[in-house]
């Protein structure tokens, strides 16, 4: 068992926080993760409002790209928390289906966040607990909490969407934007509704171009592990989620059930509804740029990490941790820290 390292505070326990707290904790580190949500998985969650219907309201499915994140898939299916999605998406435009995507894709089992909370296994996450405030003094880095007086940590990593870390830090410390680029993330409305009886439509994960309102829509209960009844998720495009930002959920439901059940065509009749708005959904286009990447501020002992940082998407999270603890790893065993920490204090 490796000797403690430091300690290190990450906010945010969703795919990129824990990748990055699991592997600072294999090389000794010792790692508190703090996240705001009752469980680990941030935008990889799955709400379950009855036992027979649970919504994927956020993270769809993820596909892997790289053979290094292929492998970890393949150990995730071996433990039994991540299956392969068999159903076929196809896309709507102009009137015409056409089959969209044939890559393999997964979910986590028997819920999305079955995989995040299995990551967090034998790591110290603290859910419900909203920070507060963080800052930083000679003795390390001080966090905050509604519960408790204080934590002091050597190193802090922020794996949240950035404007959540810049307001976090707003104040505490001066950041260029070079070292901190201020990105943008689009927001996107999502719709969960149960049927009333099976949709009269063959399809199970549909994606909608070229349409005013709708970008997604999947049949859940499709989804392996999933409860039987009848019961889609729909996801606005995030043009049309933006421009409704701030309407009222009981309007937005009201909103997207139409536009659903237009857009099948009178196939599907909808029961009951609930709509959720993720504020940080998705990174902008522009944000999607190598330049911007995960990163560490030695000096600082400041990190960042999370989807929007690598690209977008599970792998891209996934990724980004892992490159974080890479980086502090380095930096860490590099040949002038061993020398500074030989030195008198």
């Amino acid at each position: 068992m490796p000797t403690a390292a430091g300690s290190v505070a990450i906010i945010g326990a969703g795919m990129s926080g824990l990748t990055c707290g699991a592997a600072l904790a294999g090389d000794g580190w010792s790692v508190t993760i703090f996240d705001k949500g009752r469980r680990p998985g941030g935008r990889m969650s799955t709400r379950t409002p009855s036992e027979e219907v649970a919504f994927d309201h956020g993270c769809q499915y993820f596909v892997a790209k790289s053979d290094e994140f292929a492998q970890h898939v393949q150990q995730w299916q071996t433990a039994g928390v991540v299956d392969e999605w068999r159903s076929p998406i196809v896309r709507f435009c102009r009137g015409r289906w056409e089959t969209h995507s044939s890559r393999p894709k997964y979910v986590g089992t028997p819920r999305m966040q079955s995989l995040c909370q299995y990551l967090a296994d034998g790591l110290d996450v603290r859910c419900s607990v909203q920070v507060d405030s963080v800052y930083r003094r000679d003795s390390g880095w001080h966090i905050e909490t509604a519960d408790s007086e204080g934590h002091v940590f050597d190193l802090l990593i922020l794996a949240m969407p950035p404007v959540q870390s810049h307001r976090l830090l707003s104040g505490r410390v001066s950041l260029s934007d070079q070292d901190w680029p201020e990105d943008e993330m689009r927001a996107c409305w999502t719709l969960m509704a149960v049927l009333s009886q099976p949709a009269e439509f063959s399809h199970d994960a549909v994606v909608f171009q070229e349409h005013r309102s709708l970008a997604w829509a999947a049949r859940n209960n499709s989804k392996p592990g999933r409860p039987s009844r009848e019961c889609w998720v729909v996801q606005a495009s995030s043009e049309w989620s933006s421009q409704h930002l701030d309407l009222s959920k009981d309007h937005v439901r009201e909103l997207l059930t139409e536009q659903f059940v237009s857009s099948f065509q009178g196939r599907v009749s909808v029961e009951r509804a609930t709509a959720h708005r993720w504020r940080y959904a998705l990174p902008a286009e522009s944000t999607r740029s190598p330049a911007t990447g995960t990163r560490y501020l030695p000096s600082l002992r400041l990190g960042i990490c999370g989807d929007w940082c690598e690209g977008d998407r599970v792998e891209a999270a996934w990724r980004s941790g892992r490159n974080l603890a890479i980086r502090i790893l380095q930096e860490a065993d590099s040949p002038a820290n061993h020398e500074d920490a030989k030195r008198p204090g």
